[in-house]
């Protein structure tokens, strides 16, 4: 008996699962690639976005309570402890008004919501002296920090105790974070910024 021309069942089977394995494997391939890019804009985003807080927010903010020598009026650290930083900042909302600045108590801390999750977030909250209405702005600047660590240094350079018996004493501040972009509780980057604290003087001056 005489063949037909064509493809028998069997040869059909065999070419469609032929090229489903090629599909599947392109796929897969690509899913793969998508996945890694995703996680590779992520982290650079984590990362970027601490670095930011650190050397914009927080280097920038902390280095300057002190005095300002045309105010006469001292701006204080509050608190300093090891994970978290409180001090006055004045803020002139209006440069051509002879008035004195307002004054915004400024809030730097590790916040650690979920037990489950291993990291947290830097919390920035902005005070209104509640004299002039006491408004308060809160702000996460940073996401996934394993640690955010403050160390606080004499005008030699000494580590001081945290926290510091005298708060006066502070000249230099050290500020770590360690991100960790996959939250497996290992740190992937490390961040470091060191701030010189400006406009204070070697002995206090009193406040007027």
């Amino acid at each position: 008996m005489r063949r037909e021309p064509g493809f028998t069942m069997i040869e059909v089977i065999i070419t469609a699962v032929i090229l489903a394995i090629i599909v599947l494997s392109i796929a897969a391939f690509f899913s793969f690639e998508l996945k890694s890019w995703v996680s590779g804009e992520s982290k650079a985003y984590a990362v970027q976005k601490a670095r930011l807080a650190l050397n914009g927010d927080i280097h920038r903010e902390v280095k300057n309570p002190g005095i300002i020598p045309e105010l006469r009026r001292l701006r204080n650290i509050l608190k300093a402890e090891t994970s978290s930083i409180v001090f006055e900042k004045l803020v002139d909302d209006n440069p051509s008004d002879t008035a004195l600045p307002d004054t915004h108590t400024i809030t730097y801390s590790f916040e650690k919501p979920d037990p489950l999750d291993p990291t947290g977030h830097i919390q920035r909250v902005d005070q209104l002296d509640p004299s002039l209405g006491g408004t308060t702005i809160n702000a996460t600047i940073a996401d996934n920090i394993l640690g955010f660590s403050l160390t606080y240094l004499d005008i030699k350079g000494d580590t001081l105790p945290s926290p510091p018996t005298s708060l006066i004493n502070i000249r230099q501040i050290k500020v770590e974070i360690e991100v960790d972009t996959n939250q497996d509780g290992k740190a992937d980057f490390s961040l470091t910024s060191r701030a010189m604290l400006r406009n204070i003087p070697l002995k206090p001056s009193p406040v007027i």
